[in-house]
């Protein structure tokens, strides 16, 4: 197969699975974030990044990789559309990794360059069994053979965690909370929490944390 025929293939691949997430209910807020946020992005941008190959424009390459993976992956809740955030994540890094080498994909492609390469392939990966675990989240679950009602009910806020710091990361912050890091990630996205960083990267800012887990009590104490 040429080299041409097989860039029209990717191409196919990609307008298929754009136009699957076009179709989910979630794809306008998403887009939306994703531009929000990427313009916050670019405001950070300092010489440094304009540096074609420089270890800071490889990191601004893969802060918008994980910008757009992270702005989408609650789109995905089936195989199909798992393939389709897939494909997408792929297309994303290929763009991205021209983005910081300055130079076409196909000439050079990551694997000839080893540690910025597996950088942006690991990234990628991370991403897609991120999809593969909300497949699995979603997925229909057995009824209990005898189930009674029971309310959603999370653990107990835990501050010490927060002692003597000032950010912490995305699993920390959800177990100070007393919440999922799935939930976590749903207050980020309603703008009720706002991290730093993004990714893997993403930090929280523990006087943020304290303030949410201070109005919880309060609102436990009124109930009693």
């Amino acid at each position: 197969m040429s080299p041409s025929e097989v860039a029209r293939l990717r191409q196919e691949r990609v307008k298929e699975a754009t136009d699957l997430f076009e179709k989910q209910p979630g794809y306008a807020k998403a887009e939306l974030e994703f531009l929000q946020r990427g313009a916050a992005l670019n405001e950070r941008v300092d010489f440094q990044v304009k540096v074609v190959g420089s270890p800071e424009r490889m990191e601004h390459a893969l802060a918008w990789l994980d910008l757009w993976a992270e702005t989408h992956l609650d789109l995905v809740s089936d195989m199909e559309l798992q393939k389709a955030f897939q494909t997408l994540v792929w297309n994303n890094l290929q763009y991205n990794w021209q983005q910081f080498t300055g130079r076409m994909y196909d000439e050079f492609p990551p694997q000839v360059y080893p540690g910025p390469g597996d950088r942006f392939k690991e990234r990628a990966n991370y991403w897609i069994t991120e999809g593969y675990k909300r497949v699995v989240e979603a997925a229909p679950h057995p009824a209990p053979a005898q189930s009674v009602p029971t309310s959603r009910v999370f653990g107990e806020p835990q501050p010490e965690l927060l002692k003597n710091q000032e950010y912490v990361n995305r699993k920390k912050a959800a177990a100070a909370l007393g919440i999922t890091t799935r939930t976590l990630d749903r207050w980020t996205a309603d703008r009720k929490l706002i991290p730093r960083g993004a990714g893997s990267r993403k930090t929280f800012r523990v006087k943020d944390l304290l303030r949410l887990i201070s109005q919880k009590k309060e609102g436990q104490e009124r109930q009693e």
